[in-house]
């Protein structure tokens, strides 16, 4: 290689390395051709028979809410919650200035996560009240999706978990929520490796799923680790096919 090649790679690799929009391969999650191919195959054998409905919230409050509701149950559950909450206070307001231990009861939680939880809400539609004049979030996407991002991470009360489905759900942005559930799930059916962190394994996702298809894989997942089960979904399918037979010669 010549001088001048090496020193154009050389610029490439800096320019990739520094990209923010292109999540670089780090740590654990490196070989990801092999968990690239294991997932695709665990999105198609999810897909079969199933279909996720389109995200539902044209209010951004509202899928931040339903994100720090969800984080810490599960699906079924957190709609039930989220109905609760609805129908049980006036507005968002009255939920803001109520006592800790009313929201607990409808999360149907006395203990932790759920005084977290409770404490979280209020603390965040306080944070929204208090910078954005009002308890809505309709216009935060107005100077790009961007910008919106980084004023939910800014937002007191708000987890990591509730910005990333709020970016997905409601603002269409490109991200892969994952609760506790799905990461362990994710791991005892060795579709990524065991030693990741829930960081390598985004980026590794953001790399992988198109922007396009977040919201059915994300839907497709969460349902499959809520279901439980620890035998390998891939193998079990594996199973269920019949061996190739031999060709004659």
């Amino acid at each position: 290689m010549t001088t001048a090649e090496t020193a154009a790679t050389t610029k490439t690799e800096t320019v990739l390395r520094s990209n923010p929009e292109i999540p670089q391969e780090t740590g654990n999650m490196k070989n990801s051709k092999e968990y690239g191919a294991k997932i695709d195959k665990f999105i198609r054998l999810l897909r079969s028979g199933q279909k996720i409905g389109s995200a539902d919230f044209a209010e951004p409050l509202d899928a931040l809410i339903y994100g720090l509701i969800s984080e810490f149950t599960t699906e079924r559950q957190a709609k039930k919650i989220f109905k609760n909450l609805q129908s049980h206070f006036i507005d968002y307001n009255d939920l803001r200035v109520s006592r800790s231990e009313e929201i607990q009861e409808i999360l149907e939680e006395t203990d932790q996560p759920g005084e977290q939880v409770a404490v979280n809400l209020t603390r965040m539609l306080s944070a929204v009240f208090d910078k954005y004049d009002g308890l809505t979030l309709k216009a935060i996407d107005e100077q790009g999706k961007r910008q919106a991002k980084k004023e939910l991470e800014e937002l007191n009360g708000t987890t990591h978990f509730a910005v990333n489905f709020c970016f997905l759900a409601a603002l269409q942005g490109h991200a892969i929520p994952l609760t506790k559930t799905m990461l362990s799930f994710l791991k005892s059916q060795e579709l990524v490796c065991p030693e990741a962190t829930q960081e390598e394994i985004e980026a590794f996702f953001e790399r992988h799923i198109p922007a396009s298809r977040d919201w059915e894989f994300y839907g497709l997942l969460r349902q499959a680790a809520e279901k439980g089960g620890k035998k390998s979904v891939l193998a079990k399918e594996a199973r269920k096919k019949p061996a190739a037979k031999k060709k004659n010669k």
